[in-house]
């Protein structure tokens, strides 16, 4: 879904709706190489790439291995782990 779509739905939902969804927003910015979420932490959110991109990785035995990218104007779900 892209940025334009999101926005025309909000603009469908109630006033009181969209004060609460922004008041429950808000934009950060983060310099390059900036460690969102590390192995084990559980991710209480979505983000939504305003401008540039986010890489997913994992680390271990010397490798790193890239296992998704985010551009500009997509979503950033992180996942909860998997339970056993």
């Amino acid at each position: 879904m892209h940025y334009a779509q999101i926005d025309q739905f909000l603009q469908t939902l109630k006033a009181e709706t969209q004060s609460l969804i922004q008041s429950l927003s808000a934009v950060q910015h983060f310099p390059r190489g900036t460690i969102l979420l590390r192995e084990g932490e559980h991710a209480r959110k979505t983000d939504h790439i305003l401008d540039d991109t986010v890489r997913r990785f994992s680390s271990g035995k010397g490798r790193i291995a890239t296992s998704e990218f985010y551009f500009t104007n997509h979503f950033a779900a992180k996942q909860q782990p998997r339970e056993r």
